[in-house]
C-alpha cells in the first residue's frame, strides 16, 4: 500500500537513498507502520515493531485450520485463508497511489481504522481452536460441577508463561535449524516470496521511468500480480485436494502428496520473470511485462501454498511453529532481497537482472524433486525427530502400569468412563509428555496410541466432533483417511465408545443371542448427515492376540445379523473350521439400516427414546458408512491388525471396502459372490422389491405401525428376492411340479375369513392374496344393492396354523389359515405347487424377523455401492488400488452377481485369485456349500496367514497343516438369518 508513495515519503524526509527506499516497502512483510512518524528512521523501526505484531495472525491462523479441518480439507481451506494475505499486498498500492495524493500517512490511518474494525469483529466472532486450551477449560468446568478436584486434562502443562514464551520462540528455532524438511523448504519459497517483494519495491519506479504513469496511477500495474495469484488461488484450490486423494488411492494420506504442485510453479516463475524483465526493458506495450508479473503471482501461490499446506500436514499439532519457521525465513527473503533490487537494475538492466533471477529460480527446482522423492524418509528418519515437548512429570508409564490403573476418559458431567488400555503391549512406554502432574487425569487410550508412535489403525479415520460448551469446531464427512491429527485426539478424549446388552425399543435386536451393542456418540455419514449415539450390533468369539493381530472379521448379507454362528456355524469353531476360535479373534459387526442392533428405522432417533424411531426418516448409509463405523468399534476393542475380512453378498462389499484401509491395517480379504459395483440388473430387482413393500395398503409411506406391518409387501419383496439367490436348474430340481406335503402346505390368505360359501373359482384366482375379502357371493349386500364388507369371523382350528411372531411384542399369534379340500368337493386340476408353498414359507419366515423399513433403507445401500467412487476414473482402476492377497469366490449359477464380475475382480486386484463353488443353487450356494468354502479359506489362510495358523491354539491344541482334520460343524437347527434348512426343502 506504502510502495506509490515512497516517492512522496523520500522527498518529505530528504532522503536519497535507494536501499532505505527499498528496506521501507520490504520491512512492510515484518509489520505495519505508524503515520506520525517524523523522520525515516523512526518510520523503519516502528514498521518493524508493528510487523512484530502483525505477524500473529500468519502464524495463528495456519494452527487453527490445522486444529480444526480434516488433511483431505486443508488445500481448499488454506486457499480461502490466503487470499486476502497475498492479494493484499497487490490490492493495496491500487488504494495507495490515490491516497498518497493527500498524504502518503493516510496509508497507515486508514491501515490502523480497518484493523481496529477487523480487532472488534475477531474478538466477537472468533472461538479457541487449539486442543490443550480447550481440554483445561472443561476440566476446569467439570471440577467445579463435580466437585472432583483430581480431574486434569491429558494435555496439561505445569509450564509457567515465560517457560511457555520460551517454548514457543524455541520451537520455531530448532524446527527451522534441525529440521531439513522445514530449513529446505523455507529457503525455497524464502527466494521465491523474495522476488515478490523487489517486485513491489521497484515496479513503481520501473513502469514511471519506462513507461511514464502517474502517480496516482501507478498502483494500477500491480493489479497484474494480484490476478495472477488469484489465478494459482483457483489452481490449487482447485487441484490440491483432488490430487492428495488421487495420490492416495484410497490408503494412507501422505504429506508429501501436496509438494508435486510445486512443479507448476518452479516452471511459470522463472518464465514470467524473463517475460517481464526484456519487455519492460524494450518498452513493450505496458500490458505485456505486467502479464509477466501475473505469472510470477501464479508462481508464487503454487510455490507458497503447496509449501504451507505441507507444513500444516506433516506437523498438525506443530503446525503453527512450522510456520512460524516458515515465516521467519520467507519474511527475511522477502525483507532484504529486494535491498539488491534497484542496483541490481542499474549494473544489468531490466532484461539480465530479472534472468538472473530466473536463473536462480530454476537452479533451485531440483529441491522440489528431492522432497517429493525422498521428503517422507527424511521427515520419519530417527534421526530427525525433535522432541518438542517439555515434560510435565518425569515419570513415564510403561503398558503394564497403565494396565493396572483406570483413566478418565469422558469430559461429559453425566457419566465417567473407564478403558483397561489392554490393547497397549506391556513393553510399550508412554512418553511423560502425555502424563499429567498428579496422574489420574484424563485419558483415553488411542489419544496415547496416536500420538506416542505406537500403531493403532488411525489411517481412514471419520469423525465428527463439535461441542457447544467447550466451543469445539466440527469437521465435515470424508471417506479420505486421516492422520492421527489432534482432532482425532480431542474427538476421542470427549467419546468414548460405550457398550450396552440391550435395545428396549427394537424387538428384533433379541432375536441375536450374546451380542453386544457399541454406542458411537457421533458418526458423521458419507451423505454428510450427523447420528448421535449410534448403536453398532457385534458379537465376538475367541480372545485377541497379545500383538492384538488375529481379528478375522466377518461382514453378513443384506437379511443377516452379527450372528455369524446361525449362517455360517459349520465354518465356526475348532481347528480345521475356516473360523478357528482357538486362533482367531472373530468378530462379526451389524450393518446400519439392519433391524438386529445397529442405527436402522427401528431405532431410536439419537438415541433419544423422546423422540421415537427414525422410521422411514432414517437416512442413506452407504457400505464405506458401514466399514467406517465399524472401524471405530474395532479400535474401541483393542484390534490393531485385521489378518482377514470375509464376507459374502453385501458381505463382499465390506470386504472390499475394507482392503482400502491398507495392508498394513487389513492383511487379508475374501470376497465371496459380491462385485465392485452394483449392477443395473441388481438395482433393478431391489426397486422391483421395494416397490411391493409400498404398494401395501398398510405401508402408510413408512409409518406403519409396528402392531399391523406391511407383511404382505415385505412378504413379496423377499419371495421375489429369493429368485434371485437361488436358480432356475435349483428349483427344477428341487420342486419340479412336484405339490407339498399336506403337514406343509403354505398359505398367505390372512385376509379370508368371511362368512357363507366360497366361490370356487375365486378361491382359486386369489389363493395367495393375503388382503383378499372373499368374493361377493360372500359379501353381504346392502339395499341399495352395493357389496359391504364381510363380517369377520375366525375358521375353524383344523383351518389355521399358529405361528409365534416375535417381530412386535414377543407374544402375538400369527394366525395363517390353511385350504383343506372338502370330501365332496371336485378338483378337476391342481393349482398348488411345491415351489409356491417355500417362495410363501420363506416369506412368511422372513416377515417374522424383519422390518419393511430396514428392508428398503439396505436394498438402498446396496445401490450406492461403487468402489472407485471418489477414488478412482474407473473401477478398475480403483479395484488396482487393492494391495492385500485376496481370495474372490464365485458360483457359475449365480445369477445376481455373476462369475464374470467375481473374475473381475480377480484379474483387476494385482494379488487376487479365483476359486469357483461348484453348485446348481445360484447366489445362495455360499450359505449353503459349507464344505466348499470352508476348504477355500483354510488353504487362502495356511498360504497368507501361516504365523497364525500354525501356532498352537489356545488350550495347546496345534493348528499346524496335516495335525488336524479339515471339515464343517453338523447343522443342528435350520438358519435364522442364513438360508440353510434341516428339513427337507423339496417337502414344501
Amino acid at each position: 500500500m506504502l510502495a506509490p508513495a515512497v516517492p512522496q515519503v523520500m522527498r518529505d524526509f530528504n532522503s536519497e537513498s535507494e536501499a532505505l527506499a527499498s528496506f521501507m516497502v520490504s520491512v512492510y512483510v515484518l509489520g505495519l507502520a505508524c503515520g506520525w512518524s517524523t523522520s525515516l528512521s523512526m518510520l523503519i523501526v516502528f514498521r518493524f515493531l508493528a510487523g512484530v505484531a502483525g505477524s500473529c495472525p500468519l502464524t495463528v491462523g495456519s494452527g487453527s485450520i490445522a486444529d480444526t479441518f480434516r488433511q483431505d480439507q486443508r488445500g481448499k481451506v488454506m486457499s480461502i485463508w490466503t487470499f486476502p494475505i497475498l492479494f493484499g499486498p497487490s490490492l493495496g498500492p491500487v488504494v495507495g497511489s490515490y491516497l498518497s495524493e493527500i498524504g502518503w500517512q493516510w496509508n497507515f490511518y486508514l491501515l490502523a481504522i480497518c484493523t481496529g474494525v477487523l480487532l472488534v469483529v475477531a474478538l466477537v466472532i472468533q472461538r479457541e481452536t487449539y486442543p490443550p486450551v480447550l481440554l483445561e477449560r472443561k476440566a476446569k468446568r467439570l471440577r467445579k460441577q463435580t466437585g472432583n478436584d483430581k480431574l486434569r486434562s491429558a494435555l496439561q502443562s505445569t509450564k509457567t508463561p515465560g517457560q511457555f514464551f520460551f517454548l514457543s520462540v524455541a520451537r520455531p528455532t530448532k524446527m527451522l535449524v534441525l529440521s531439513p524438511i522445514v530449513f529446505g523448504l523455507s529457503l525455497y519459497i524464502a527466494v521465491v516470496y523474495g522476488y515478490l517483494y523487489l517486485l513491489f519495491t521497484t515496479m513503481t519506479f520501473v513502469f514511471q521511468d519506462q513507461y511514464g504513469i502517474s502517480a496516482s496511477n501507478v498502483g494500477l500495474v500491480y493489479l497484474g500480480i494480484g490476478l495472477g495469484q488469484f489465478i494459482g488461488l483457483l489452481l490449487f484450490g482447485a487441484y490440491s485436494d483432488k490430487l492428495l486423494k488421487r495420490l492416495a488411492k484410497g490408503g494412507e494420506m501422505k504429506p508429501e502428496y501436496r509438494l508435486p504442485l510445486l512443479w507448476p510453479g518452479a516452471i511459470i516463475v522463472p518464465l514470467g520473470l524473463i517475460l517481464y524483465g526484456w519487455t519492460a526493458q524494450y518498452k513493450v506495450h505496458w500490458i505485456v511485462p505486467i502479464l509477466g508479473t501475473a505469472m510470477l503471482g501464479t508462481g508464487m501461490v503454487l510455490t507458497f501454498m503447496p509449501i504451507g499446506v505441507y507444513l500444516i500436514d506433516a506437523y498438525t499439532i506443530y503446525a503453527a511453529s512450522a510456520m512460524a519457521a516458515n515465516t521467519v525465513l520467507r519474511s527475511l527473503g522477502g525483507a532484504f532481497l529486494p535491498l539488491a533490487g534497484r542496483d541490481m537494475y542499474n549494473a544489468l538492466g531490466l532484461g539480465w537482472g530479472n534472468s538472473l533471477l530466473a536463473f536462480i529460480a530454476f537452479g533451485m527446482s531440483p529441491m522440489i524433486w528431492f522432497f517429493v522423492r525422498y521428503g517422507e524418509r527424511i521427515r520419519t528418519h530417527p534421526k530427525f525427530q525433535l522432541n518438542f515437548a517439555t515434560p510435565t512429570s518425569t515419570e513415564s508409564v510403561t503398558g503394564n502400569s497403565f494396565l493396572n490403573e483406570q483413566h478418565i476418559t469422558d469430559l461429559s458431567p453425566k457419566a465417567v468412563h473407564f478403558v483397561n488400555g489392554s490393547h497397549l503391549s506391556s513393553s510399550f512406554t508412554i512418553p511423560p509428555q502425555f502424563v499429567p502432574a498428579s496422574r489420574p487425569g484424563i485419558f483415553f487410550q488411542s489419544v496415547i496410541a496416536a500420538n506416542a508412535g505406537c500403531h493403532h489403525g488411525d489411517t481412514r479415520y471419520r469423525y465428527q466432533w463439535g461441542d457447544s460448551e467447550s466451543g469445539l469446531p466440527s469437521n465435515t464427512p470424508s471417506v479420505s483417511p486421516a492422520e492421527p491429527s489432534t482432532a482425532t485426539m480431542i474427538e476421542r478424549l470427549l467419546n468414548p465408545v460405550e457398550i450396552v446388552r440391550d435395545q428396549p425399543e427394537n424387538p428384533f435386536a433379541k432375536l441375536v443371542v450374546d451380542q453386544r451393542i457399541a454406542i458411537v456418540p457421533s458418526f458423521t455419514l458419507e451423505s454428510g448427515v450427523v447420528l448421535k449415539n449410534v448403536p453398532v450390533a457385534y458379537t465376538v468369539r475367541g480372545q485377541l492376540s497379545e500383538n492384538k493381530d488375529n481379528a478375522l472379521v466377518i461382514c453378513h448379507a443384506l437379511s443377516g445379523s452379527a450372528d455369524v454362528a446361525d449362517w455360517w456355524g459349520p465354518l465356526l469353531g475348532r481347528p480345521g473350521q475356516a473360523f478357528d476360535v482357538t486362533r482367531f479373534f472373530v468378530v462379526c459387526l451389524n450393518s446400519l439400516g439392519s433391524p438386529y442392533g445397529s442405527a436402522s428405522p427401528v431405532t431410536n432417533k439419537d438415541g433419544d427414546p423422546a423422540q421415537g424411531r427414525y422410521g422411514p426418516e432414517f437416512p442413506l448409509t452407504t457400505i464405506r458408512d458401514d466399514v467406517m463405523i465399524h472401524k471405530i468399534v474395532l479400535d474401541h476393542l483393542g484390534i490393531r491388525q485385521i489378518a482377514c475380512v470375509v464376507g459374502g453378498s453385501m458381505g463382499g462389499m465390506l470386504c472390499l471396502e475394507y482392503a482400502y484401509f491398507g495392508k498394513d491395517y487389513v492383511r487379508t480379504i475374501a470376497p465371496i459372490a459380491t462385485s465392485a459395483t452394483h449392477s443395473a440388473w441388481g438395482i433393478s430387482w431391489g426397486e422391483a422389491q421395494r416397490q411391493a413393500i409400498y404398494s401395501d395398503p398398510k405401508y402408510e409411506d413408512g409409518y406403519y405401525s409396528f402392531d399391523d406391518p406391511p407383511t404382505a409387501g415385505l412378504g413379496a419383496a423377499r419371495m421375489s428376492a429369493l429368485l434371485t439367490y437361488r436358480s432356475r436348474d435349483s428349483f427344477e430340481a428341487r420342486f419340479g411340479r412336484n405339490t407339498p406335503d399336506v403337514l406343509k402346505r403354505q398359505s398367505i390368505n390372512q385376509g379370508q375369513k368371511t362368512n357363507g360359501v366360497q366361490n370356487e373359482h375365486w378361491s382359486i384366482h386369489n389363493h395367495g392374496h393375503q388382503r383378499a375379502r372373499g368374493s361377493r357371493d360372500s359379501r353381504p349386500v346392502s339395499r341399495n344393492g352395493t357389496v359391504s364388507e364381510p363380517t369377520s369371523q375366525p375358521e375353524s382350528p383344523d383351518r389355521q396354523q399358529t405361528f409365534k411372531d416375535p417381530q412386535f411384542s414377543g407374544n402375538t399369534d400369527f394366525v395363517i389359515p390353511v385350504p383343506v379340500v372338502e370330501a365332496n368337493s371336485s378338483k378337476p386340476t391342481n393349482h398348488y405347487f411345491s415351489a409356491q408353498s417355500y417362495l410363501r414359507y420363506q416369506g412368511n419366515k422372513f416377515v417374522n424377523r424383519f422390518d419393511a423399513n430396514c428392508y428398503i433403507a439396505i436394498t438402498r445401500k446396496l445401490d450406492t455401492h461403487d468402489v472407485s467412487r471418489n477414488r478412482a476414473p474407473t473401477v478398475r482402476e480403483a479395484l488396482a488400488q487393492i494391495e492385500q492377497p485376496t481370495l474372490v469366490l464365485g458360483i457359475e449359477s449365480d445369477g445376481l452377481f455373476t462369475i464374470a464380475e467375481q473374475r473381475e475382480l480377480a484379474e483387476c486386484i494385482p494379488n487376487g485369485r479365483l476359486k469357483k463353488i461348484d453348485s446348481p443353487e445360484g447366489h445362495d450356494a455360499f450359505l449353503l456349500q459349507f464344505e466348499q468354502v470352508n476348504s477355500y479359506l483354510l488353504g487362502f489362510f495356511r498360504e497368507f496367514l501361516a504365523d497364525i495358523m500354525d501356532k498352537p491354539g489356545i488350550g495347546g491344541v496345534d493348528g499346524a497343516e496335516g495335525d488336524v482334520i479339515d471339515g464343517v460343524g453338523k447343522m443342528t437347527k435350520s438358519s435364522t438369518f442364513g438360508e440353510a434348512e434341516v428339513d427337507d426343502l423339496t417337502a414344501w
